[in-house]
């Protein structure tokens, strides 16, 4: 993937705008990462879907983590949806955004900003169902029937940006604040 996305890169400094090549190689580009976006967000979905809804902490009880992974994910696309179509009204329309309007947007500067939200939060996304698996960094800590021994919540800080908590379990694992010493 790393190959052709240097090739439509090196390609498309490489052949002038003014060029019908040009407009077909952006228009490649623009399919490839259509196609890489459904696939990524498909299989996030799916995992978020099938993942195991329940998770227990000794103090609080049961924590139902399944709608806490989901609306991250709605929040995640939804800030690529906004993303995606200021990119498109920004391709498209920018002489007329630029003649028509007594102040011009920045639709590109706004894509960059939506684009990068929902790509933190599928981070997120994908960091909170590692840790519900078992498989982040870190979170190897298991009690004697193999059950995770972290706690994992997803935050909100001021209500608009996701965070993932992991905490450890009464009973065994890590404690709130302490660090895995390694020997």
């Amino acid at each position: 993937m790393s190959v052709w996305a240097t090739t439509l890169t090196v390609l498309l400094f490489a052949i002038p705008q003014e060029w019908f090549l040009h407009e077909l190689v952006r228009g490649i580009m623009s399919c490839t990462f259509t196609v890489c976006f459904i696939y990524t967000f498909y299989k996030i979905s799916a995992r978020a879907s099938a993942m195991k809804t329940t998770t227990v902490d000794a103090a609080a009880g049961p924590t139902d983590f399944k709608p806490q992974v989901q609306q991250l994910f709605r929040y995640s696309f939804g800030f690529f949806v906004v993303a995606e179509v200021c990119w498109l009204i920004d391709n498209s329309q920018c002489p007329t955004l630029r003649t028509s309007l007594p102040f011009y947007p920045h639709l590109h500067a706004v894509w960059h900003f939506f684009a990068a939200g929902g790509m933190y939060g599928l981070w997120c996304c994908v960091l909170a169902l590692k840790w519900v698996d078992g498989k982040a960094t870190g979170s190897s800590s298991r009690s004697s029937d193999g059950e995770s021994t972290n706690v994992v919540e997803v935050e909100w800080c001021f209500g608009v940006v996701p965070r993932i908590a992991v905490r450890g379990r009464e009973g065994g694992g890590l404690k709130e604040g302490e660090q895995k010493k390694d020997k």
